[in-house]
């Protein structure tokens, strides 16, 4: 039925007019009522998401252990018994939360990884303190700011002595940074949050890839040369150390320093009484042998990864980050979890 009804209104300055059969006035919620609805809201879903919640936590909680266990058991199963220690509990229980929280697999795997190097500290000291706190910290970062640290970490923080040649070191980056150099990112923001997570600082110093591999492996980037000749821009005779040059990686007809690095050259000649004058020169002619950095990093540029890593290297904050203690950690704990690959950090830890 239509209502034809009639009606009109007048209303004056300030005025709210209504117009109708039947009208239920509302204005707005009034603060008691906008407070009761929100917390009627969170009191009818709290309970039914807690009981939900609580199942996928436990379980999520039982599979990390079970996982470090298993570890534990290949690894080092005599740690078994550090499980009673209360600080190992925490760490434990720190690294059950923050699991439970995501249920990220590849978080599970760090977590793991680095409650296994936890159980190796049986006294407080450094670098259980490290560990500690990387348990925490970890699970603030996302996956490609824990592969940015790996990055960095086994560029600027290791150094394999076990390398003998061109060949054997691209073989070892293609297994160290490959599998993370997909990953790295140009955003600004990656770089920010890893200073707030205290795991690295953006500094104003900037090395290029190729000057860091030059002070890791300046060996293997030598420009061969005639014994003769090695002894003409020395102007020394060196029959007397005959383990100091050695057959050019470049061109087996030819020579160079038989040295990895400035390290490893200036231990050789500590032990061989060689110093003074003739140290300086050999360093000298060790450093000016060596590749330009710029023909060092065209022999990685066709590493799977690689192009991607010196494009974020010239174009973001990666060439000046500096990792904390922390950085480290996590950076090693995700080489190993991806990469299968252990480095020792006690050098750094001073322990």
């Amino acid at each position: 039925m239509i209502n034809d009804k009639n009606q009109t209104q007048e209303g004056g300055n300030s005025s709210t007019n209504f117009q109708g059969g039947t009208i239920v006035v509302n204005n707005g919620l009034s603060y008691k009522e906008a407070k009761e609805i929100a917390q009627d809201v969170f009191n009818a879903n709290f309970l039914e998401l807690s009981t939900k919640a609580a199942a996928v936590s436990h379980k999520r909680a039982e599979e990390l252990v079970e996982c470090f266990l298993e570890e534990l058991k290949k690894a080092a199963p005599e740690n078994i018994n550090t499980v009673e220690d209360p600080g190992m509990q925490f760490a434990l229980y720190n690294a059950q939360v923050n699991y439970a929280k995501t249920g990220d697999r590849d978080l599970a795997d760090l977590l793991v990884k680095m409650l296994i190097d936890r159980s190796y500290q049986k006294q407080r000291n450094f670098h259980q303190i490290v560990l500690d706190e990387s348990l925490n910290t970890v699970a603030k970062l996302t996956t490609d700011q824990v592969n940015t640290l790996t990055v960095v970490f086994v560029l600027k923080y290791t150094s394999n002595k076990k390398v003998k040649s061109p060949n054997e070191l691209c073989e070892m980056l293609t297994k160290m940074i490959s599998p993370f150099a997909f990953c790295l990112k140009s955003n600004s923001s990656l770089y920010q949050h890893l200073e707030f997570s205290a795991c690295a600082s953006v500094t104003i110093m900037t090395q290029e890839i190729g000057e860091i591999l030059r002070a890791s492996y300046g060996g293997l980037f030598q420009r061969g040369l005639s014994k003769e000749e090695i002894e003409a821009k020395l102007q020394e005779n060196l029959s007397s150390y005959p383990e100091l040059i050695r057959q050019s990686y470049r061109d087996e007809s030819l020579f160079q320093i038989n040295a990895l690095n400035d390290r490893d050259l200036e231990s050789y000649c500590a032990k061989n009484g060689i110093e003074g004058v003739v140290l300086a020169k050999l360093k000298a002619f060790f450093q000016a042998n060596t590749f330009d950095n710029s023909v060092i990093e065209q022999e990685f540029l066709m590493l799977p990864g690689f192009e991607i890593l010196f494009d974020v290297w010239k174009n973001s904050s990666l060439s000046t980050l500096d990792l904390t203690t922390v950085g480290m950690a996590i950076g090693q704990a995700n080489l190993k979890a991806k990469a299968g690959i252990s480095i020792e950090l006690d050098s750094w830890f001073g322990v």
